[in-house]
């Protein structure tokens, strides 16, 4: 088995392209096309550092694009970035974010007493859109009693004895 390694420019617009083959393997001549769809993508990625939220936490949360079909990671400026409540109010917002790094940390506190629901994270940018969803609950520990029952009496010559617990 022969392999190649094919290499496509960065400045290859998306499309049908043909790929022609030739070559020799001992004494058997190879000519061979095919043809290959080239998709230049942009693709933009958001990941918060968990799900669920209390009230007053602080949400963290990052952004990544990658471009074209070696997938590069984008550096461009990001133009929006807000958050919306479950009720659709857009509650925090972030103009012409500097992306210089390829990535960018982010961070909201919620309020001390927030709409419970699924929140959303919004990037627009100039090659592609993503969002991210979280939520916001309370989180209160389940109460409840154990309740143990002894037996009436316990000999010390007992090797057992019996409680109900409940």
């Amino acid at each position: 088995m022969y392999c190649a390694n094919l290499s496509i420019p960065q400045s290859v617009p998306s499309g049908t392209y043909s790929l022609f083959l030739v070559g020799q393997i001992g004494n058997v001549t190879i000519r061979e096309t095919k043809d290959i769809r080239i998709v230049s993508i942009a693709k933009t990625w958001v990941q918060t550092d968990k799900f669920l939220y209390l009230p007053g936490q602080l949400v963290h949360f990052r952004i990544l694009t990658v471009l074209g079909p070696q997938f590069q990671v984008s550096y461009e400026e990001i133009p929006d970035v807000y958050i919306t409540s479950p009720s659709g109010r857009r509650i925090a917002q972030w103009l012409d974010i500097n992306n210089s790094h390829g990535i960018v940390h982010l961070n909201f506190t919620l309020a001390d007493e927030p709409e419970e629901g699924l929140y959303q994270i919004h990037v627009e940018s100039s090659t592609s859109q993503a969002r991210q969803t979280f939520k916001v609950e309370p989180f209160v520990l389940p109460r409840f009693t154990v309740t143990i029952t002894p037996p009436a009496y316990i000999l010390a010559s007992d090797t057992q004895a019996n409680f109900t617990i409940c």
